[in-house]
């Protein structure tokens, strides 16, 4: 990091704590406390972790785009139109603005083609011609430039709709979009900036559905606040200023608004003065009076909110005059005009270290990072096995239609594992550097704070349970039942139950060996066995997941717990017999769009018969963990009897 870039950070590159969660949200009015601020010697223990961020967010940016009004563009120099003049030979008003701001935009393209290692490619657009959202909206080079330079005030009144309406339609892409916006507000305390970070992180918001009230229950809370406004006509506007767009923010984002864990904050002090007080004749509970209000401001608010994939940006003001608002693919920082254009870079690397990314987005980070860098290098590794590529090649060949997806999806697998091997090298490296470094810092007891404020590492139990649902399941794939799918079957009369499927995968493709034998008279039935699975209490497994005798699978969120065998209050973690049943996928186990089809089972009738029931594939374990189970079932299927007798007391 330059001279001029450690310059510009907090004393030794200091750093907000990164909460995310519910105390981010003391920063949202207040501003943000550093992690320095009560140092008199204003040293940060962490300030060497700024050289990580500056290498993962910084150092790979390689495309400017400066979005101006002001700023004079190739265009403007190969029309002539800088010097359009009016009837009375005066250039005009436009054009000599831009004229005046020529000495910025040397400023900007002197500091970018001077960056080191890699100068940085630079476009000028005032946002007029072609029309800059339709570009945007277009996926042009404004949403896959390394970073966006972006006047906050775009319209001829100064209106900041327009640069709004450029970040939504960034936040709609998957691309790591770095903003910087520039204003010609000023930084002084409670001014323009903070102003336009509020705007700026409303309309990064998505609309909230717990505020979205039936039509039915608005006219009924509707009427119960009437006998208030009887008694004090203006009381509904002063509630609704009260409820501005910070305060709403703030609740938002809020996993619990319930009046009892919000009554006593600070930011809901001037609410709470009125909602202390409701009238007797007023039959409206704090609660329901806070929940009518935030669905009457979220009205108000909606038409300037973001309405794409639901966002709750994070919003940062630090004590040192750095601020963000971060969405997941969209990072904002406000900056006056008050700073020459050649300090911008330092106000986003201050910004990046004041939202403090933790250790495990950077190592993802350098990944996308590699990917796009050395992606090309990696794919010509991967196809210079030109043998290897003619047999995969015979795979997508296949003129069965089942058949070929299943090639297909296995060979987009082998790809992304050969990809990921070719890439793989440099980011293990840099976690390397990064974890020793982070080693070294672990003697400080704010370490795990730092990176965990919520404290979700103080949650051992949690903690273990989300280790071990990592370790044995991974998203679900493929497109037909597979091994170690776990299955929901709604039985009719029955409480749901869950299966596991433990059937070699070979087994399990559509249409294979469906030609001959009992696979023929099946039809469209596919045999498979499963393995029933039964909750057990969360503590006792995650105590005993070393004998491997559980499985921790994401239910709707939850993590929840199985064992193989109906608990009974003894010793449930004895090596159990697996309870398995021989079992029936409709349509050779194709999966619909809810992951679903139908299971026939031997039913309860005491004959051979069979009874239909609805399935979902709702988690799948990781190969190696269904093989585990798929040995223990072989194990059980091929026991040998012996003839042991217990003593019996």
């Amino acid at each position: 990091m330059s001279e001029s870039q450690r310059g510009l950070l907090a004393p030794g590159g200091s750093a907000v704590d990164n909460c995310e969660g519910e105390d981010d949200d003391k920063n949202l009015r207040a501003g943000g406390k550093s992690a320095v601020a009560g140092d008199p010697a204003g040293k940060d223990a962490f300030g060497e972790y700024s050289r990580f961020i500056e290498e993962i967010f910084i150092l790979p940016i390689k495309t400017v785009v400066v979005v101006d009004d002001e700023y004079p563009t190739i265009d403007d120099f190969l029309n002539g139109s800088l010097r359009l003049k009016d009837d009375a030979g005066e250039i005009v008003a436009s054009s000599r603005t831009k004229m005046d701001n020529c000495e910025r935009v040397r400023e900007i393209l002197a500091f970018c083609r001077s960056r080191v290692p890699s100068p940085w490619l630079v476009d000028i657009h005032d946002g007029k011609a072609p029309p800059l959202v339709a570009e945007v909206q277009n996926a042009s080079h404004l949403s896959h430039s390394d970073l966006l330079i972006l006047d906050y005030h775009l319209e001829a009144n100064n209106g900041s709709e327009k640069a709004i309406e450029i970040l939504q339609e960034l936040a709609r892409n998957g691309h790591l979009n770095l903003v910087v916006v520039y204003t010609k507000d000023r930084e002084e305390a409670g001014g323009g900036i903070d102003r336009a970070i509020d705007e700026i992180a409303l309309g990064l918001t998505s609309p909230d559905a717990r505020f979205n009230l039936h039509e039915q229950r608005v006219k009924n809370l509707q009427e119960r606040f009437s006998a208030w406004e009887e008694l004090q006509d203006d009381i509904y506007k002063q509630l609704i200023d009260c409820l501005d767009s910070n305060l709403f923010l703030f609740l938002q984002r809020r996993a619990n608004i319930s009046w009892a864990q919000l009554c006593d904050l600070p930011e809901v002090s001037q609410l709470s003065r009125f909602l202390s007080q409701i009238p007797d004749g007023v039959s409206m509970s704090p609660d329901e009076m806070v929940l009518f209000l935030l669905h009457k401001s979220q009205e108000l608010f909606k038409i300037k909110m973001f309405n794409g994939p639901n966002s709750r940006p994070l919003v940062k003001r630090d004590d040192f005059g750095n601020n963000f608002i971060q969405t997941d693919s969209v990072f904002v920082t406000v900056v006056s005009k008050e700073h020459p254009a050649s300090t911008l870079p330092d106000h986003l690397l201050n910004a990046l270290v004041a939202w403090d990314p933790s250790p495990h987005r950077l190592i993802l980070s350098a990944m996308r990072n590699q990917i796009i860098s050395e992606g090309s290098f990696a794919e010509s590794g991967v196809l210079r096995n030109l043998s290897l590529q003619a047999g995969w090649f015979k795979d997508i060949l296949e003129p069965n239609p089942l058949k070929l997806r299943s090639n297909v999806r296995q060979d987009v697998a082998r790809h992304w594992e050969s990809l990921g091997d070719k890439i793989g090298q440099n980011v293990v490296r840099f976690a390397e550097r990064l974890a020793a470094y982070l080693v070294q810092e672990s003697a400080n007891p704010g370490l795990m704070d730092r990176f965990d404020s919520l404290g979700a590492y103080k949650d051992e139990t949690q903690v273990s349970l989300n280790l071990n649902c990592y370790a044995c399941t991974k998203p679900i794939s493929g497109f037909h039942l597979s091994t170690g799918h776990i299955l929901r079957v709604s039985h009719k009369k029955l409480p749901v139950q869950y299966w596991v499927c433990l059937t070699p995968a070979c087994d399990l493709v559509p249409g294979q060996g469906g030609t001959k034998g009992w696979r023929k008279r099946l039809g469209e039935w596919l045999p498979f066995k499963a393995v029933r699975l039964f909750p057990v209490d969360s503590l006792a497994a995650s105590k005993n997941a070393h004998r491997a005798n559980n499985l921790f699978i994401d239910l709707n969120g939850k993590i929840e717990t199985f064992g193989f065998f109906e608990p009974t209050g003894e010793d449930d973690f004895e090596v159990p017999a697996l309870r398995w049943e021989q079992c029936y996928a409709s349509g050779n186990g194709i999966l619909d769009g809810n992951n679903g089809f139908k299971v026939a089972c031997i039913g309860s009738r005491g004959t051979l018969g069979y009874d239909e029931h609805d399935a979902a594939v709702v988690a799948q374990l990781r190969y190696e963990y269904a093989l585990n189970l798929m040995n223990r079932l072989g194990a059980h299927l091929s026991r040998v009897g012996l003839g042991f007798i217990p003593l019996k007391s």
